[in-house]
């Protein structure tokens, strides 16, 4: 038997456990949030999304970054939280816009009903209250 051969035949457990680790470090790197580009739709398409077929919905939007584009309605806060309602003329339900830092908020400020506004977030869902939910949100 060759030297390599002997070696791998004395440290089986020593090859067997790196080869283990390798492969695990392998499979559980990703990439980033950061490296996937948005998903871009408008707030009517995801509102008929969710209106049509709210599991699918979940399936293609759910916890996924989206940059989305709609109509300023308002702007709120509640619960410390501070957020916009985009619409559509064909939207239904609308979609909150939850501001993921308080710089955000200055801007909210400066929007009038009608703006175009877009924001990039993380679609978390319909609420009850009929909305769609975008959290983490930055305003463009």
């Amino acid at each position: 038997m060759s030297k390599v051969n002997n070696f791998f035949m004395k440290h089986k457990t020593l090859v067997f456990t790196l080869v283990i680790v390798i492969l695990a470090g392998v499979g559980c790197t990703k990439a980033d949030d950061k490296d996937i580009a948005p998903i871009k739709i408008s707030v009517a398409d995801l509102a008929k999304a969710y209106k049509e077929n709210k599991g699918k919905a979940d399936k293609d939007y759910k916890n996924k970054t989206v940059e989305i584009v709609g109509t300023f309605e308002y702007g709120a806060t509640e619960f410390l939280q501070s957020y916009i309602i985009l619409s559509s003329e064909k939207a239904v339900p609308n979609v909150q816009i939850v501001v993921k830092e308080r710089s955000e908020i200055v801007k909210i400020v400066n929007f009038k009903k009608g703006d175009t506004v877009t924001a990039q977030g993380v679609v978390t869902g319909k609420l009850k209250s009929k909305n769609v939910v975008v959290t983490n949100c930055i305003l463009k």
